[in-house]
């Protein structure tokens, strides 16, 4: 189902315990009016000065989402606390690099030695950009922290709109149509009910001729999402039951003392509730009436794209 960017509305709400200086009030001002004028801008000044709080009441008036750019994962982490603090009422997501190491491929001439990429992915980054997508697509009063990994590209945004499902109890669907729809936003099956999800994997528990339980692990926060398929009043299959589960982030596989050590302020469950509502936190979950699940992953390589990939490369070819 498309769903369309979200509205003016909610705006941002900058809460702190002081006000800005009268040189501040001065500087914000200027940049204000500069901003609806002039492409560049440049704000000067020591460490110290208060220049993040200056940036913080520009972005509570100018009123759109807002990209703040880092130079590197620790200021990016930095700037994000901060402005969590300044707007708690608000969206404010990180979104950096998700590698924790990576090697690209090479060649030796010397030793004629050819190495391979090798990369490794940290779950909890890759976590913290899905939620700074989803907020974009879902909320105006948003900041994105980010390192200059923003400047790649993440696949055609109008194509994960579009392939994004909303759900809602009572709606016609089959276990089979679900796992169809799965797979086709990149959801890895699970064929062992009992082992514990990844995010982007779901596994399927048939129960009945026409009914069952599937556990989706979603890829922007820590919660599974649980959707009950069962005979509706009319004998089609609907969907009976949807709830959030939280994840455990330890257990016998996964000891606490491995989880990886982060800011308080950068969970990656933060929910993106309307403002004022808090965040769902370790230990919750509820009951829904509807939900939006989006891509388990930014690049989506759909069912019949490969052929109109291979008939484009084909034609290119000939000429």
């Amino acid at each position: 189902t498309a769903r369309p960017l979200p509205e003016a509305g909610a705006g941002f709400r900058l809460t702190a315990a002081y006000g800005p200086t009268d040189h501040q009030r001065v500087v914000i001002g200027n940049l204000v009016k500069g901003a609806a004028t002039q492409q560049y801008q440049i704000l000067k000044g020591g460490t110290g000065t208060g220049k993040t709080f200056v940036m913080a009441n520009v972005v509570a008036e100018i009123n759109k989402p807002t990209l703040v750019l880092a130079p590197n994962k620790v200021l990016a982490a930095q700037l994000c606390t901060e402005f969590k603090e300044l707007f708690p009422d608000n969206c404010v997501e990180y979104f950096v690099s998700f590698y924790d190491y990576y090697r690209p491929e090479s060649y030796k001439a010397v030793a004629d030695v050819y190495l391979e990429k090798v990369s490794q992915i940290n779950d909890d980054l890759d976590r913290l950009r899905h939620a700074a997508t989803q907020a974009l697509v879902e909320r105006r009063d948003t900041i994105i922290v980010a390192s200059v990994s923003c400047i790649y590209g993440l696949g055609m945004p109008q194509e994960y709109l579009d392939n994004a499902a909303a759900f809602a109890l009572g709606d016609a669907w089959s276990l089979s149509e679900l796992r169809a729809l799965l797979r086709n936003l990149s959801y890895s099956e699970l064929l062992d009910a009992s082992a514990p999800l990844t995010p982007g994997e779901y596994a399927c528990e048939p129960q009945g001729e026409s009914g069952g339980k599937v556990l989706v692990s979603l890829p922007h926060r820590r919660s599974t999402l649980r959707l009950v398929i069962g005979p509706g009043d009319n004998g089609m299959s609907v969907l009976k039951e949807m709830a959030l589960e939280d994840t455990p982030t330890h257990g016998p596989d996964h000891p606490a003392d491995s989880a990886p050590i982060r800011s308080p302020d950068l969970r990656p469950d933060s929910s993106h509730a309307p403002p004022h509502v808090p965040a769902a936190v370790p230990g919750q979950s509820g009951a829904l009436q509807s939900f939006v699940l989006y891509p388990a992953k930014h690049h989506l390589f759909l069912e019949g794209r490969q052929q109109t990939v291979m008939a484009a490369i084909t034609a290119e070819l000939e000429d």
